[in-house]
């Protein structure tokens, strides 16, 4: 018997990592909560993932030595502020009582997009114009799919650089400029079963450097919508700064996130 009442081992693992990740969950629920308030949160948003870029950067620091590299801040994103950004849409979902299902880099048609939100219809009538995510349920559609992407990626789609050596020493070694990146969202589209205004990509920093002729956040979207198909709007620019810093992290900041939000919940 005392077998049985014997307390649960302990999970060294498990136990750290759901501290941590319930850390983050709270941090996207006071985001939620303020977007309600119809309060800012960019300025809150840029500051979450700079201290969280920071501290990846730090992790580099102790293992990058005696033989061993790593690199934990290269493009795709951390699956930590994905996973950030996912509990921002779910605490706002719930709090705004929408039905959302968020789903987190699930593989669909060999396509694993970073987040899928999906929404219960109410009305038992399908309209044919509706695009459905039919894979789960005719009761759902799909009203975004959400891509986090560091800046070189979305520069790679704007900027005319052929140079095989622009992805030298990077983990996601795209070839952009083939004619098959092109339809890269056309794609994701015609995978998922939506339409390109329902794709929508958010990076922290303006995605250019210094010797570009692209100077401000207009500019850069008007050139992502030529070469991509998607709508201007649809590419979310946190900041106009070029780079995430402690000392600019919470300056220069846009509202397009909080506008992508307003119209998320309009739908």
């Amino acid at each position: 018997m005392a077998i049985l009442n014997k307390p649960p081992m302990p999970h060294p693992y498990y136990d750290e990592k759901i501290v941590f990740y319930r850390k983050i969950d709270d941090d996207a629920k006071k985001i939620a909560e303020n977007f309600v308030k119809g309060l800012p949160i960019t300025e809150k948003i840029l500051s979450n993932i700079f201290l969280q870029y920071f501290a990846a950067q730090k992790i580099e620091g102790d293992f990058n030595k005696d033989f061993f590299e790593c690199s934990m801040i290269e493009s795709p994103f951390a699956d930590e502020i994905v996973f950030y950004f996912s509990r921002i849409f779910f605490h706002i979902g719930n709090i705004k009582e929408k039905n959302w299902t968020i789903q987190l880099r699930k593989n669909i048609g060999g396509f694993t997009p970073d987040i899928i939100i999906t929404s219960k219809l109410t009305d038992n009538k399908l309209n044919n114009q509706e695009l459905l995510y039919s894979q789960k349920s005719k009761e759902e559609k799909i009203i975004a799919v959400v891509e986090l992407r560091a800046k070189e990626w979305v520069r790679a789609f704007i900027v005319e650089d052929n140079s095989k050596n622009y992805w030298k020493g990077k983990k996601e070694q795209l070839d952009i400029f083939s004619k098959e990146s092109k339809v890269y969202f056309q794609k994701y589209a015609d995978t998922l079963r939506v339409g390109l205004r329902d794709i929508f990509v958010i990076t922290p920093t303006l995605s250019v450097s210094n010797q570009d002729i692209i100077k401000s956040v207009a500019n850069q979207q008007e050139l992502f919508a030529q070469s991509t198909g998607i709508p201007e709007s649809n590419l979310i620019i946190l900041t106009e700064n070029r780079t995430l810093s402690e000392e600019k992290t919470c300056t220069n900041y846009t509202t397009y996130f909080e506008k992508f939000l307003e119209g998320l919940v309009k739908k």
